[in-house]
């Protein structure tokens, strides 16, 4: 399992292919994992809708929006070791954040998933509901070299940067 360092200068990295993933193809990945089981989280407004299409595209075009104009943050392990010392309590989400929109790496993964699988970036914004919405991102070359994901070996070229086409 990699739990590399991402240093400072990997946020913007991190951020605009995330950025170009919700905008070019979350809805149709999206689709497909919950067509195959995978469970999302979703605010009641977007599960009601009656095709997996449209919820997954409702979910892609709101992550889109909050990353549109997310500010960029970046913690460092020490960073994230101060803010483990600290005991929130009762505290509203909104209260933490440092704006009303961002997108967070660290340093190191703050958590993985009970696959192995580290979550290295966190975005936020406007709700559904007008309250904050939260989305984790993980590392998806872990999930590959742990063999719960492939790419299928081609490219497909996108302005100036290539995308290569992930399975999971």
């Amino acid at each position: 399992m990699s739990d590399r360092a991402y240093p400072p200068e990997s946020t913007h990295e991190l951020w605009l292919p995330t950025l170009d993933f919700v905008r070019s193809s979350a809805a149709v990945t999206w689709a497909y994992m919950m067509a195959q089981g995978v469970r999302f989280v979703m605010p009641p407004r977007v599960a009601a809708l009656p095709r997996i299409e449209d919820r997954a595209a409702a979910l892609a075009d709101a992550e889109r929006e909050r990353l549109t104009t997310a500010d960029l943050y970046h913690f460092t392990t020490q960073a994230s070791e101060a803010a483990d010392a600290v005991e929130l309590r009762h505290q509203a989400l909104e209260q933490l954040l440092p704006s009303a929109s961002g997108f967070l790496v660290w340093e190191r993964p703050p958590m993985h998933l009970r696959n192995g699988i580290p979550i290295r970036a966190a975005s936020w914004g406007v709700a559904y509901d007008g309250g904050t919405w939260v989305s984790w991102w993980s590392d998806t070359q872990v999930a590959v070299d742990l063999g719960l994901c492939s790419y299928d070996g081609r490219s497909e070229p996108r302005g100036r940067t290539q995308r290569r086409l992930i399975h999971c």
